[in-house]
């Protein structure tokens, strides 16, 4: 669906340290709600210093024109919270200010596996669903297959932590509106 027909656009940051070729990657899958669904619209995965990263976040905060943003309190994840919140506060450089965009600061409860053993439910029930074709869904597939096992399980991470959030009062809320 086009952005006006999604009642809300919600991206998950997981973000990595460095940008280097064998370091992790800094991933950020927007989610839009609609028609009771959650649906994955696009994986951004990028290696980027702190500097080009949050800019990246911040171009595809426009570009979804989201409603909210979740990022892991850990790492390169604390200060790209404070960034946020500046813009959200606008009190940052005017040409990012973002008034309508929460931020969220998510602390993992669980390891990883057993999210992903407790989140997966949800893509099978509806709640959340990914697209049928879309030119990153091989890597993203082959992530998950491989998980716990791959030498990245970024996307995964971003995806169950997305789920889990979703599941509670705040990805429940069905007045997300524009």
């Amino acid at each position: 669906p086009e952005r006006h027909e999604l009642q809300s656009v919600v991206q998950r940051w997981d973000t990595a340290m460095a940008d280097g070729p064998r370091a992790n990657f800094s991933v950020g899958p927007p989610w839009g709600y609609y028609r009771g669904s959650w649906l994955l619209l696009d994986v951004v995965r990028v290696r980027l210093q702190y500097p080009d990263l949050l800019a990246k976040v911040r171009f595809e905060r426009n570009r979804w024109r989201a409603d909210a943003i979740l990022v892991e309190r850990a790492a390169t994840g604390i200060p790209l919270l404070e960034d946020l919140s500046r813009d959200m506060r606008c009190i940052s450089d005017r040409q990012h200010h973002a008034p309508s965009c929460s931020r969220f600061g998510i602390s993992p409860r669980i390891g990883k596996e057993e999210r992903l053993s407790s989140q997966v439910e949800r893509l099978y029930s509806g709640h959340a669903r990914l697209p049928v074709d879309a030119p990153w869904l091989p890597d993203l597939k082959c992530e998950m297959l491989a998980f716990p096992s791959a030498t990245y399980d970024d996307q995964v991470d971003s995806i169950t932590q997305f789920l889990e959030w979703s599941s509670g009062p705040q990805g429940r809320r069905e007045s997300w509106s524009r």
